[in-house]
């Protein structure tokens, strides 16, 4: 008996494509090849026109573009004996980073650029500059190399510098020596952890791209203005937390520790100094939104209202106490800037790119020149003197 069901046939667009998934993975190719071509051309063009691209370069072995070479002792510096020869000045540099020059080439350090200016001076190679900076170190720090092998180089002057993010480094150092009472860490909490470091890891190497880091940068910096991104003001660790901002979550306490942790150990480093007749100077390294009241010096919107604690006003505070020369930077910066905003000077950041702690070539610069104005104006070091030429000999007269 035949059915009473009509039977329909079945519509087009019901109907398998023939060869759809090989057409799927021949778009997903092409996109995928084109995407790879169009990331390959930024890069390379990034690299060969981008003006200032490579200043967003950072990796284990380059800084700001530049090239990391350290000598033989790890620092950064030519390779040099120890034994000082006969007639040399040598002034030793410690601090953290803004020492070390991250951001910026070995010569543009202002160890270098110190020791360029007063060997311009004398017309010679009398004078010999030390940059025995490193990246985070502490006062402490300074002091163990003084005493390890620093006093070995006979400096005739040691400069100090110190910036905000130092007191950061302090409180991690005080951490250490307490001992640890927490409770384990849970699975998930372990996990969470481990995440963050392969992504800070897998960040760190992307960095060696130009165009992960310039998009990177602009992305970051965009957020920062529209207050998509904010700093945390309750961090403990960078320049931030010297500041002591009135908010939510900051010890003041733990910050105030911090800073009699460094005025003590400013102390023991100049005792240390005094006793071999080797005079002190602290270079005191302001943050950027220090320099202007400007947006474009505040470019992460620090509610600077809120701050409780100056920190390069409180250094400078113990120094004047302790008898120990002070060169800060907050004053020929802000002179600078402003000359800038007024059109009297050419504009320059100061500052490395979307960086509010460290100097760039110029910053580097500045502090060169005030070095060496109270290095030399104190007396602290034997003043350049020009090498004068030897007078002719008389021409022989004739019998």
């Amino acid at each position: 008996m035949a059915s009473d069901i009509p039977c329909f046939k079945r519509p087009a667009w019901a109907e398998a494509t023939p060869g759809f998934v090989r057409k799927l993975l021949r778009g997903a190719l092409i996109d995928g090849a084109l995407v790879l071509v169009l990331l390959v051309a930024g890069e390379l063009l990034l690299r060969t026109a981008g003006a200032g691209a490579s200043a967003l370069i950072f990796a284990k072995d380059v800084t700001g573009g530049n090239s990391i070479v350290l000598n033989e002792r790890g620092l950064r510096e030519a390779d040099f004996p120890v034994a000082k020869p006969a007639g040399q000045v040598r002034v030793l540099c410690l601090g953290n980073s803004t020492t070390f020059g991250t951001g910026v080439a070995q010569d543009a350090t202002y160890a270098k650029q110190l020791e360029a200016l007063l060997n311009d001076q004398a017309g010679d190679d009398r004078y010999f500059v030390i940059n025995a900076g490193g990246q985070g170190n502490a006062v402490s720090e300074a002091i163990e190399f003084c005493r390890r092998e620093g006093l070995s180089y006979h400096p005739d002057a040691v400069v100090f510098g110190y910036s905000p993010s130092l007191q950061a480094v302090t409180r991690q150092e005080g951490a250490k020596e307490v001992p640890k009472t927490a409770p384990r860490q849970g699975l998930a909490q372990r996990a969470k952890r481990a995440v963050a470091r392969l992504m800070l890891t897998v960040h760190r190497n992307l960095h060696r791209s130009y165009l992960y880091a310039w998009l990177d940068h602009n992305v970051r910096k965009r957020f920062y203005q529209l207050g998509i991104l904010q700093d945390r003001l309750d961090r403990g660790s960078g320049a931030v937390f010297a500041y002591a901002f009135d908010a939510p979550g900051v010890d003041v306490e733990e910050v105030e520790y911090s800073y009699s942790v460094t005025r003590d150990e400013i102390d023991v480093l100049h005792q240390i100094l005094e006793a071999k007749g080797i005079p002190l100077v602290v270079l005191l390294i302001p943050s950027r939104f220090e320099i202007s009241a400007s947006r474009t010096d505040n470019l992460r919107r620090f509610p600077l209202h809120r701050v409780r604690i100056d920190p390069l006003d409180r250094v400078q505070g113990y120094c004047t106490a302790l008898g120990v020369p002070v060169v800060d930077l907050r004053p020929p910066l802000r002179t600078l800037r402003r000359a800038m905003f007024e059109g009297q000077s050419p504009w320059d950041d100061l500052y490395t790119i979307g960086d509010y702690t460290h100097l760039d070539r110029q910053g580097h610069q500045v502090a060169a020149q005030q070095l060496r104005d109270l290095l030399v104006g104190h007396g602290l070091i034997p003043p350049p003197t020009a090498t004068e030429p030897a007078p002719a000999e008389p021409a022989p007269t004739a019998p």
